[in-house]
């Protein structure tokens, strides 16, 4: 009779026992961990966990450390002797064929271990047999000529008992005969790590595999794995090579990592490997990879490391430029384009401020006139992002025209990243012409998405239109909800645009149901949590004070805007409205004057700060109206703004 091991409930409740106290924080990871590692064979869990209590490893209440450390690597003194003591009985051929076994891995075929093990076929099938009755082995159902370890500890013991050069030998076998079986086309991941752990004579073969292994992640769009298997290839180049030998190789794993991190969503690793990437191609002379670094920083417009210094991508997009020469080509274009969405990051972010994004207009037209659709779809993306949230002076019918030429450019060229910054800045521009058929389109075409690509930001697209349409209706419930929903999706792959859409969406609900003390307590906990957005929520404290007749603090708002211009340069969207609120407050008539005239090209259309919408223009010009006394024309832009909603 065959039994069950433990589940992973049981398992905890083992340790519970054992270690004599409740359940802490880690303690159902560290039950998991003892679960796979044991098969939950009883003994093996008990002994581990007399191992780690006999160590110490579990006297502190938090034991998450311990899931991730000892519970995985130990292996406790009674388990070797038991194991040890059984391989004895088993015989030399078994002991040989499991220890090659536990060099190939968890799992191993009959296929790959002929190849390396030194018996016969039939000797082979027979030290396998005895291994499956002693269950140290398990056939694999649905596999043929497959086996795996029945509990990894022992595959960890049987692999830590060989001696690290005998180890080395085995893992060089182990890849040769996996390549031969494989052509070398197949199996990347596991030629990537047994021709690394065979050692430097190898090390040509395991970069190249972990290279081509990292390839092949990114284009599935396993895009974690893939960051981790150009590290392993870099790691092993820099081991054979030196940390700054062969930069051109460096460079190259570099940006491939670097890519691979932005797609995950990783801003942080993302941006250390574009710096390093830069310092390989300045020693390499490679001006090509200076220009894919300089591009690379900071992700495309809309994902940034919100830690970053601005000036250091800013500088290195400069080097890059003048490595590119004079002349007009695509990559100037793009190079010229994405150093103005940089300079533009700072009005997102409330804290700097430029009269007009520089630089657009030439990368525009560079890109237009060489014909490089890719370049211009480019172009334009970031062109259209660095708008997002702040007043354009050309009018909303200038965003929906240039977001349908992105749009179809993305298409075209079918680039995955070009197609989401194209929805991102067409979602923006329907907004704003209260479009709500074509919203529901664009969301319909992002849920659809979502159901193909592994990535998240579609499905956070679908539901932050879906928010922002409820809000438009007054439907605050439903739009609170599907907010809620957006956020709760993995975060990390949609950078600060994701923390900066959820902030400003429960700000501007909160304002709209007429709740000023939650909008401030929200604003104070935003502005602790997204200390890099300081400046950007704190400039929204108006709409707090406007609903608790706290005149001072908003005159002090006013003043300072009034101080800075006051619109003169690049006035963020949800600011504006924000001042709105104050100027209606405190009755003053020049700041309204001032505001009205900003918002003057927008009368007929719909106020959105990227996918958070602020309400119809004509409303926030009607309250102007009244706080500067003009009432008939108050009257006459709060009728409009009915009929802006009512279409």
């Amino acid at each position: 009779m065959t039994l069950d091991g433990l589940d992973a409930d049981e398992v905890a409740t083992l340790a519970a026992a054992t270690t004599a106290r409740p359940p802490g924080p880690g303690a159902a990871a560290l039950a998991q961990v003892l679960r796979q590692r044991t098969g939950g064979n009883p003994f093996l869990v008990g002994e581990l966990l007399r191992h780690l209590v006999e160590t110490g490893a579990l006297d502190g209440g938090d034991v998450t450390a311990v899931a991730a450390g000892p519970a995985v690597d130990d292996v406790p003194e009674s388990v070797r002797w038991v194991v040890g003591q059984r391989l004895a009985r088993l015989g030399g051929p078994v002991e040989h064929v499991l220890g090659l076994a536990a060099v190939i891995g968890h799992h191993a075929e009959v296929a790959l271990l002929g190849r390396v093990v030194e018996l016969g076929y039939d000797s082979l099938l027979s030290a396998l047999d005895t291994a499956v009755a002693a269950r140290l082995l398990e056939e694999l159902p649905g596999v043929p000529g497959g086996y795996a370890f029945h509990h990894p500890i022992v595959r960890d013991l049987l692999y830590r008992r060989l001696p690290a050069g005998e180890r080395a030998r085995a893992h060089r076998r182990v890849a040769e005969a996996l390549e031969a079986l494989t052509g070398g086309t197949g199996r990347l991941t596991e030629l990537a790590d047994h021709f690394t752990l065979a050692g430097a004579p190898l090390a040509g073969q395991a970069v190249d595999y972990a290279q081509r292994a990292g390839e092949q992640a990114f284009a599935e769009r396993r895009y974690e794995e893939s960051a981790h298997r150009h590290r392993q290839a870099l790691a092993v180049l820099e081991r054979t090579h030196g940390a700054e030998g062969d930069p051109e190789r460096r460079g190259t794993l570099l940006l491939a990592q670097g890519d691979a991190w932005t797609a995950a969503g990783q801003d942080r690793p993302a941006t250390e490997a574009y710096l390093r990437a830069a310092a390989a191609a300045r020693t390499a002379g490679s001006g090509e990879q200076l220009t894919r670094a300089a591009l690379g920083l900071g992700g495309a417009t809309g994902f940034w490391s919100v830690g970053l210094d601005r000036a250091v991508p800013a500088g290195l997009l400069g080097e890059a430029l003048e490595a590119a020469g004079p002349g007009g080509s695509g990559t100037r274009a793009r190079l010229l384009a994405r150093l103005a969405g940089w300079r533009a990051v700072g009005s997102l972010l409330g804290s700097e401020l430029e009269a007009r994004p520089p630089g657009f207009a030439e990368a525009v037209a560079m890109g237009r006139r060489v014909g490089d659709r890719r370049a211009l779809a480019a172009v334009l993306a970031d062109q259209e992002l660095a708008w997002h949230g702040v007043l354009r002076p050309d009018g909303p019918e200038a965003a929906v025209a240039a977001s349908e030429e992105l749009d179809r450019l993305a298409a075209e060229v079918g680039d995955d990243v070009l197609v989401d910054q194209a929805s991102r800045a067409r979602a923006g521009a329907l907004l704003t012409v209260g479009d709500l058929d074509g919203l529901e389109r664009l969301a319909e075409r992002e849920a659809r998405l979502a159901r193909t690509r592994p990535v998240p930001h579609h499905r956070w697209l679908a539901l932050c239109l879906r928010s922002a349409m409820a809000m438009l209706r007054g439907q605050f419930r439903d739009s609170e909800r599907l907010a809620v929903q957006a956020v709760e999706l993995d975060r990390r792959p949609l950078g600060a645009p994701a923390f900066l859409a959820h902030g400003g969406q429960l700000v501007f609900l909160r304002w709209l149901q007429g709740r000023p003390g939650e909008v401030e307590a929200l604003l104070e906990r935003l502005t602790t949590q997204q200390a890099w957005a300081a400046h950007a929520w704190s400039g929204l404290l108006p709409l707090a004070y406007a609903g608790q007749g706290r005149d001072p603090e908003a005159r002090r708002q006013l003043e300072g805007a009034r101080a800075g211009g006051l619109g003169d340069r690049r006035p963020g969207v949800a600011r504006l409205v924000a001042l709105t609120g104050a100027c209606a407050q405190l009755g003053d008539a020049d700041a309204a004057g001032r505001l009205a005239e900003l918002l003057a090209p927008w009368a007929g259309h719909h106020l959105a700060a990227g996918h958070t919408y602020l309400g119809a223009a004509d409303h926030h010009l009607g309250i102007l109206a009244a706080s500067a006394g003009r009432w008939e024309d108050g009257r006459d832009r709060f009728r409009a703004a009915r009929g802006d909603r009512a279409r």
